[in-house]
């Protein structure tokens, strides 16, 4: 009966030790699997720091969008639909340069929240910092509502002389002195 047992319990910690090495191999993995996903967060962030520099120079480097004067008479435009159009379109062009990067980063993010979370630790990137990666501020939501309400012609026109790179907000309006208080 003793025999019996010593090979039950011999079995019983066989078993145990089966079990612990899983686990540790298991917590192993899980800390291969962080290490990893805080890489690839490291590595967005790098890109995304690089891609805004590079969109930061396309901005520096392009001259200054040029608007038709006669055309924008024509439209009857004003200072407050100018201002309008160039903010959103700064806004848009920029966020449209960097978005891949930025969808990039958010993604990284996410995964590891969600491993982190499956392991019952706090997350070490909040909700909040991956939607201001990917979504657009009040303040940018406000130029955009603005904006669509401009007239189509008033539109079409900021939108074909200004385009889609990304430009400075600010020697754009001092180019057509609207930086000026009526």
């Amino acid at each position: 009966m003793a025999a019996r047992f010593s090979k039950g319990l011999v079995g019983v910690v066989a078993a145990a030790v089966a079990c612990l090495g899983v686990a540790r191999e298991d917590s192993a993995d899980l800390d291969q699997v962080q290490a990893m996903l805080s890489e690839d967060v490291a590595e967005a962030t790098v890109a995304l720091r690089d891609r805004i520099e590079v969109c930061n120079q396309k901005a520096k480097e392009r001259t200054e969008p040029k608007l038709d004067q006669d055309k924008l008479n024509d439209l009857g435009a004003n200072r407050e639909q100018l201002l309008t159009a160039f903010s959103h379109l700064h806004f848009r062009n920029s966020a449209r340069c960097e978005q891949d990067q930025r969808q990039s980063l958010a993604y990284s993010l996410g995964v590891l929240e969600k491993v982190q979370r499956k392991q019952g630790e706090a997350s070490s990137s909040p909700r909040e910092v991956r939607e201001g990666l990917i979504y657009p501020n009040l303040e940018e939501l406000r130029y955009r509502a603005r904006y669509r309400k401009l007239p189509e012609d008033l539109r079409s026109h900021m939108e074909a002389r200004v385009g889609g790179e990304p430009f400075e907000l600010v020697p754009a309006l001092r180019e057509h002195d609207l930086l000026k208080q009526e």
